[in-house]
């Protein structure tokens, strides 16, 4: 997993965390709430973004409260991503998944991030 970046202006931590797959089975292409495709086009091109195939964590905070926790290093061994597959189907280049990302977790070496995302969309459901 890359370093996460802090953006001042808008106090997000942001973190890309990969998505994991049972050994043997490679998915081409990856879609769902916070996931980075592992394509983009123009009109006059194609490439791989930044962090593809990653779920994207934005997580405000404070600069102080950020700068503290990348002093302290990664410990990926608390590293959690929980999700369901929702569909896989064949396109173009071979099979693509459609996920929806529950839980996530990230290690630091004295502390654990973790935002339970089911949480969220129950309130975001309840608002409407």
């Amino acid at each position: 997993m890359d370093q996460p970046s802090y953006d001042r202006q808008r106090g997000i931590l942001d973190i890309y965390v990969p998505i994991p797959w049972i050994a043997g089975f490679q998915v081409e292409g990856i879609t769902g709430e916070g996931s980075v495709p592992t394509g983009a086009r123009s009109e006059r091109s194609i490439w791989t973004p930044r962090h593809a195939g990653h779920f994207h964590l934005s997580i405000r905070m404070s600069e102080s409260e950020a700068t503290g926790v990348l002093k302290q290093g990664r410990d990926a061994k608390d590293d959690l991503l929980v999700f369901e597959v929702v569909c896989v189907w064949m396109e173009n280049a071979g099979p693509r998944a459609q996920v929806e990302v529950a839980r996530v977790q990230v290690g630091y070496r004295n502390e654990v991030i973790g935002v339970d995302l089911t949480k969220q969309k129950k309130r975001n459901r309840d608002a409407d």
